[in-house]
């Protein structure tokens, strides 16, 4: 916030959420963030946020761990010890960075995600004929075909 001075460790009532949820959904919109560390306490905070600029409790499911428990995992924004003072943000693994783990396959596959923005390699491969087919699949038509499945 504008009122407190650089030098004050940031307490949550030093912090403008709502610029921090606009910071987040910039990272977000990349598709390229693994996983973000902030302290479990100080998510209800960021949740508020961005249920203030509209997001849906469902939209935030996938994105903010709080406030369900267990399978942080599933969420990008998860607990982390010792961050409550700053955001720890860890960027998916490159295409062809092999020594890189998890792998960035193995990190989407655990959401259950497609690749929102495949590579101009993976985008050669047929990356974006494999999304194609989700798609139709998430719609209920046969990617064969074309047609609506029964």
């Amino acid at each position: 916030m504008p009122t407190i001075p650089l030098e004050t460790y940031p307490t949550a009532e030093a912090v403008d959420w709502p610029a921090l949820w606009e910071l987040i959904k910039a990272f977000l919109d990349t598709g390229q963030v693994s996983v973000i560390f902030l302290d479990e306490r100080l998510q209800e905070h960021l949740y508020w946020a961005a249920r203030w600029d509209g997001k849906t409790p469902e939209e935030l499911a996938p994105i903010i761990h709080w406030p369900r428990k267990g399978k942080k995992w599933e969420s990008i924004i998860q607990h982390a010890r010792g961050h409550k003072g700053h955001i720890h943000v860890r960027l998916l693994c490159g295409p062809n960075e092999a020594l890189c783990r998890p792998g960035r396959a193995e990190t989407l596959e655990r959401r259950g995600w497609v690749e929102p923005r495949p590579s101009a390699k993976d985008s050669r491969d047929g990356a974006r004929a494999r999304r194609e087919a989700w798609l139709l699949s998430m719609r209920g038509v046969d990617s064969e075909t074309g047609e609506d499945e029964p």
